[in-house]
């Protein structure tokens, strides 16, 4: 099929002037700038990990600071901070979870200053009575670092369990920080 002669004129004048509209000369590719990302305001938190004493004969909290996303859903990003884990460097130094690997926080409500917060069924997997108990007061230290929570019950898929992980841990709710920080 053949053009007419003023098409190829008409399709060189339309990319001339949409390059020049986007910034480019003739034969120059567009470069589209991205739109910039909002700023986002963080806040300093702590979240807590477990360390070994160096005689390895206890296992000790460990806080250490993150970043969150400021918000009413501060509480929500600091669990979720816990549940990413120590960084590389962190656990070079020794700093671990006793939390295991792919946990999910399902969801946070608060009442009262009682902060509930719902997992789905990985957080009870695995451990001894040491890991049980450490991962507990992981989630309960980080939790209770927020003024606005003095205590936390612990869901596990919407339900709060009779007994808690295979260990059998029988938890009183709330759960509160005791008055010194254990050792495991």
């Amino acid at each position: 099929m053949r053009y007419p002669s003023f098409v190829p004129i008409i399709a060189l004048v339309t990319t001339a002037s949409v390059a020049l509209l986007l910034g480019c000369r003739p034969g120059e590719e567009p470069v589209l700038e991205p739109e910039p990302l909002p700023e986002v305001i963080t806040v300093t938190g702590k979240v807590y990990f477990t360390r070994a004493a160096p005689d390895q004969a206890a296992i000790h909290l460990h806080p250490v600071e993150r970043e969150l996303p400021s918000g009413e859903d501060l509480l929500f990003h600091a669990v979720e901070a816990l549940l990413e884990g120590p960084t590389a460097d962190e656990r070079a130094r020794g700093i671990v979870t006793a939390i295991p690997l792919g946990t999910e926080l399902l969801g946070v409500r608060r009442d009262e200053h009682i902060a509930y917060l719902d997992f789905d069924g990985r957080v009870e997997e695995g451990g001894g009575t040491a890991s049980v108990l450490s991962r507990v007061h992981q989630i309960l230290y980080t939790a209770t670092e927020f003024p606005d929570v003095d205590g936390v019950v612990l869901e596990i898929e919407g339900e709060r369990p009779e007994a808690f992980s295979p260990e059998g841990l029988i938890l009183d709710f709330p759960m509160r920080r005791p008055p010194e920080t254990p050792t495991f």
